[in-house]
């Protein structure tokens, strides 16, 4: 082949080459936001509109303004915070408490305190935000359960049976619950009018479903699987489309559906981030390093930083390390 013809070839191939290597590196560190006290951590959650951070604390709740990346304030005298649901229907947030099985509502402007709800189950963990039926959906993991809070009255609607030990939860906001179920390798379909699981969706070979996202555009559940995969299924039927492999021990999922990225954070240190090329095909675009037991996140939908909590442990057992007091602090990951 001639040079003159091979070289606009080269220079095409390497263009295609480095472009990759850019891919490789979309996300790097970007900051860390110091946070007072050394409880322990669980989920966090983005307040987009009201532009606030709610991170699980131990006994309390820290805020962090997104736009500033300061810590802004905490609601305090929590027993054992799991996770935080934004309702902006209602101008609220809920935090579910493990130690003391309720839920502690709170106004998202003001932070004041306005009610405790106590759960129907045990075993508080998980809780979400469902702004089709103005729902709140509090996962007792214990008594594989789900307790239905209406939004507006904060009154209990119901208790549903999950059929198995809850973890995460999405809503495709056309009436139908998605939740995990940790031990039993299934996903529970629930129709939240009847209160009910309708069907039960099998991972098998994979198992130990922890994080889940949902595609509401494509009707696609991403459930991130502690056998190290992240399943993609339909929705409607639970047929399994693909497998991706995922980080050690995953326990949060998120989707940009600007973007098609999905983000899968896993406790031994590590984000996989994905790419969705089209309804059945998926492309793993980075593995970034993070911290030992930063197992949770949250997406900005406006800025696209990536939130994790995080601290420094003495050992690298979950079980037995503990935090080093003054350490615990928010990790900011940025394109």
């Amino acid at each position: 082949m001639k040079i003159k013809t091979f070289l606009p070839i080269l220079l095409m191939l390497m263009g295609c080459f480095f472009g990759e290597i850019q891919a490789q590196v979309l996300y790097s560190p970007y900051k860390q936001i110091p946070v007072a006290g050394d409880g322990n951590w669980d989920y966090l959650s983005v307040d987009s509109k009201n532009r606030n951070l709610y991170l699980s604390h131990g006994d309390r709740v820290d805020i962090v303004n997104v736009d500033r990346d300061e810590v802004i304030g905490s609601i305090g005298d929590q027993h054992g915070v799991h996770g935080i649901a934004i309702d902006l229907l209602d101008n609220k947030g809920f935090i579910s408490n493990g130690k003391s099985s309720d839920v502690t509502v709170f106004d998202l402007k003001t932070r004041k305190v306005l009610a405790h709800v106590p759960s129907t189950g045990t075993g508080v963990d998980a809780i979400t935000y469902n702004p089709l039926l103005d729902y709140v959906l509090v996962h007792n993991s214990k008594s594989h359960s789900i307790t239905v809070i209406d939004g507006k009255t904060n009154a209990v609607k119901g208790t549903i049976d999950a059929q198995g030990k809850t973890e995460f939860g999405v809503s495709d906001l056309k009436g139908f619950y998605y939740v995990n179920l940790e031990a039993e390798g299934k996903i529970a379909k629930i129709d939240l009018k009847k209160m009910k699981v309708v069907t039960l969706f099998e991972l098998k070979p994979d198992h130990d479903p922890a994080g889940m996202a949902i595609d509401l555009k494509n009707n696609l559940l991403f459930c991130g699987a502690r056998s190290n995969n992240l399943v993609v299924l339909d929705a409607s039927n639970g047929n399994i489309i693909t497998t991706v492999p995922i980080g050690d021990h995953n326990d949060a999922v998120v989707f940009d559906p600007e973007s098609k990225f999905i983000y899968v954070s896993s406790i031994l240190a590590d984000i996989t981030i994905i790419h969705q090329e089209s309804r059945n095909t998926y492309k793993l675009v980075q593995h970034v390093n993070t911290k030992l037991f930063s197992k949770t996140m949250a997406l900005d939908m406006k800025t696209k930083k990536v939130y994790l909590p995080s601290a420094d442990w003495t050992g690298s057992d979950e079980k037995t390390a503990k935090i080093i007091p003054g350490t615990f602090k928010a990790l900011v990951f940025k394109k």
